[in-house]
């Protein structure tokens, strides 16, 4: 198999296009894992981590995994419940399935609030199950569903885990960085994501941002797991900036170069340089008669579930896109064969967004997309 020579131009969720300063970040001077260099920069990052999520060293921690978001998403999951209680999961998508999956493999009792995928959560049905539900001791969701491209309402979900004093977990894989989220004020308790998305670093270590004070209130949850022991990465974090296994060396000095980019651009600059992509995109395939999966008001910034023409298969447009040097994904799941998942996330620029779609014009100009 001869290598790609060229990189391809990424018009996914993620992983995504980066910077040659993130790329050039991996080459990087042999250190040790327990010495004082990798504590220097491991602080750096979980600095950066907390004022990208725009919240105060006092009140809240940040801390690394080692592996993908649903690493993170594993290990805050099984720390949060103890024995006797149960888990509210809200699930609209592919990775609502999988909290509920991951919570069923540890056999940690579950409620769910189940809907179609691309359904929008229905607020009063959810307080309604937490009034009634004594035992919930958590809510969990996931606040830009990558399976449909839907912001879920993380604000008004955080509100109802305040009035019901129950502890809030968000996914914010794909959204950090992307849609806007103040964690701080929707009462998010644990925050988890990864460096392969809106954050525009490579692929892949996870990473958790939480409230002090909620840490303390599960420290005497039974263990679960070992590798994914959540207490004890953030424990060797706030003792010595140290990881308890070893680290991926290289992918912190990525992320550290990560995160300067993010805050150098600036959070909020970031995301309307994303919904400034996404708007553009949107407004040329639909221009082409392309039809999307949600209303403008739910999608995300990152991405959009572009409906796939009764005229055309998804291979149709992904073999001649992937030979002109664009990547993008098909749905998910049960969503397989019926949509297009295509981001604008990255270094993407309008430019970037708008040849893609002269790209796309080009495959429908003979046959145009019908619904």
């Amino acid at each position: 198999m001869t290598q790609q020579k060229e990189p391809f131009k990424m018009f996914t969720a993620g992983p995504v296009n980066v910077s040659d300063a993130v790329k050039k970040s991996l080459i990087y001077p042999e250190i040790g894992h327990r010495e004082t260099e990798f504590s220097g920069i491991y602080h750096s990052v979980r600095e950066k981590i907390l004022k990208a999520f725009a919240v105060d060293a006092r009140d809240y921690s940040s801390f690394v995994i080692g592996g993908s978001g649903t690493s993170a998403m594993e290990s805050v999951l099984t720390a949060n419940i103890h024995n006797g209680r149960k888990m509210l999961v809200i699930n609209n998508g592919a990775f609502g399935d999988r909290m509920a999956e991951i919570c069923a493999i540890y056999k940690t009792p579950l409620v769910k609030a189940n809907y179609q995928w691309g359904e929008y959560p229905k607020i009063d049905g959810i307080e309604a199950l937490i009034a009634h539900e004594p035992e919930i001791e958590a809510v969990s969701m996931v606040f830009m569903e990558t399976s449909t491209g839907m912001v879920n309402p993380v604000r008004e979900i955080g509100e109802l885990c305040k009035k019901y004093n129950k502890m809030f977990i968000v996914d914010a894989v794909s959204g950090f960085a992307g849609d806007s989220l103040n964690i701080k004020e929707s009462n998010v308790d644990f925050c988890f994501s990864n460096t392969n998305k809106g954050l525009s670093g490579l692929p892949v270590i996870s990473f958790v941002c939480a409230k002090r004070d909620s840490i303390e209130q599960v420290r005497d949850v039974p263990i679960r797991n070992y590798y994914l022991n959540m207490l004890k990465y953030h424990d060797y974090a706030e003792k010595s900036n140290e990881t308890p296994f070893t680290p991926q060396i290289p992918l912190f000095y990525m992320f550290n170069q990560a995160l300067d980019e993010l805050l150098g651009e600036g959070v909020d600059n970031r995301i309307a340089r994303y919904r400034e992509n996404s708007l553009l995109m949107r407004k040329m395939l639909s221009d082409l008669r392309f039809k999307f999966q949600l209303p403008e008001e739910q999608m995300s910034n990152v991405m959009t579930n572009v409906l796939m023409p009764r005229n055309y298969s998804y291979e149709e447009f992904h073999l001649p896109l992937k030979e002109r040097g664009y990547i993008i994904y098909p749905g998910k799941g049960r969503l397989e064969g019926k949509i297009m998942h295509v981001g604008n996330i990255g270094i993407n620029t309008t430019r970037e967004v708008s040849e893609f779609c002269d790209s796309v014009a080009n495959i429908v100009e003979k046959r145009k997309a019908e619904y």
